[in-house]
Order: structure tokens, then sequence, then C-alpha cells
């Protein structure tokens, strides 16, 4: 069960460097200063094949596709996140939380103004292959960033 959220589901057919896209509707503007946020979501293991649950160790990578500022389109580098307590566990009950910083994900020319669509791609799948739970998508303020501003105004 996702429990809200989006499943990638994997075959026996599957191959590394599979994935999925996922397209807003609408653009999701970005905030100002993006640089001081972080792409946020929660993933947990899926199922295998045969229809287990939880399996957990599937390395993934993120890239963010933005439209800019002249309207155009334009995806930034893929990047592997880091994951809360190292990799996604093999308990189906808890979710690892993933933190991306916005510059990462940023394409290196062009300014971008708002998200249109965020890919997954899996890297070479484990022995056990695996699919994967996403949930809770958002872009957060680095909790780094929020104790900056805070800094400086008590200066």
């Amino acid at each position: 069960m996702c429990d809200g959220g989006i499943e990638l589901r994997v075959t026996d057919a599957t191959e590394n460097w599979a994935g999925a896209k996922l397209r807003l509707n609408e653009a999701a503007p970005l905030p100002p200063q993006p640089n001081d946020f972080d792409l946020v979501f929660e993933a947990n293991g899926g199922r295998t094949p045969l229809g287990r649950d939880g399996v957990g160790g599937q390395p993934f990578q993120v890239s963010v596709e933005f439209k800019l500022a002249d309207g155009t389109g334009k995806s930034g580098p893929y990047i592997r996140p880091e994951i809360e307590g190292g990799a996604i566990d093999d308990d189906p009950k808890t979710w690892q939380t993933i933190r991306i910083p916005i510059r990462r994900l940023l394409p290196k020319d062009g300014a971008a103004a708002a998200v249109s669509a965020i890919s997954v791609q899996y890297r070479v799948l484990p022995v056990e292959r695996a699919g994967l739970l996403i949930r809770a998508i958002s872009l957060d303020r680095r909790e780094s960033a929020s104790r900056a501003i805070i800094n400086v105004l008590r200066q």
C-alpha cells in the first residue's frame, strides 16, 4: 500500500536506469531565493515482482524539469540523493526522508522560474529488485538558511 503517494513498480523485465516522470498539471513557481530551499519527499521500499512488500536498498536519482523565465523548459542534472539512514530500509512501516538542495537540481544555464516535472530514475537495480514508494513531495526552506536568517535578525 502506498499510503497516499506514488508507487513506482518494477517487473522482471525492468532494466537498469528505468524511471518515471511526474509531470505537474501546472508549473509550480519557485519561491524567492530558491537556493535556500530543498526538494523534500519521503520514500519507502516497494513491492517485488512477486508481490513481497518492503524490500529496501533501491538506488535511485532525481532530476527536475524547470520552466525558465523566458517560458521554455530545461531539465537540471540527475542527482543521487542522500537518504536519511543511508538507504531505503526494508521495513514497509517506515519512510525515509529525502532532502535535495534545489541549487543542485537547477539547470546550469537559464533562470528557473517554476518546477514543471520531477523524474525519478533507478540506477543499477539490486539483485532483489523492488519498486519504490514516494509521498509528501514539497519545497522546504533549508534549516540552515532559516537559522542564518534568524541570526541576521538577532544582530
